[in-house]
């Protein structure tokens, strides 16, 4: 796997950087320190091999690979940890009916992948629809 390291200074009370693979850090400690990020596209491939393994569950059921559309990934740094949670956040296709909401549809997932490219948890977003 491609990774990056990132080694920096934060005098400030957050700094957000950007490197040349898209990813970006937020950070808050005031003390130096590496950080090692995979690229982008590799954390996209782990997501959707994790799909490809069943490991996408929205309402009880798992989501079968092109059914689900990455289209951003999100590195959150936790002021209290030295690693960043990593979540994508894929676009559902076709939406799903969430159960118990009529007036409703899933249009959305974010998941979090380990860092060994598992999906440990999922967010889903659901939005009302017109009648």
């Amino acid at each position: 796997m491609n990774t990056m390291t990132l080694t920096c200074f934060i005098a400030a009370s957050v700094l957000v950087f950007s490197s040349d693979a898209g990813t970006s850090i937020v950070a808050n400690n005031g003390q130096r320190g590496d950080l090692t990020f995979l690229a982008v596209n590799e954390i996209v491939a782990m997501f959707n091999a994790a799909v490809a393994r069943g490991e996408l569950v929205v309402f009880g059921k798992s989501i079968r690979p092109g059914k689900v559309r990455a289209v951003r990934v999100e590195h959150v740094f936790d002021l209290d940890a030295r690693s960043p949670t990593v979540k994508v956040y894929a676009e559902l296709a076709p939406l799903l009916d969430p159960p118990g909401m009529p007036n409703c549809k899933a249009f959305a997932i974010s998941a979090f992948i380990s860092v060994d490219g598992h999906i440990t948890d999922t967010e889903v977003h659901i939005r009302p629809v017109a009648q």
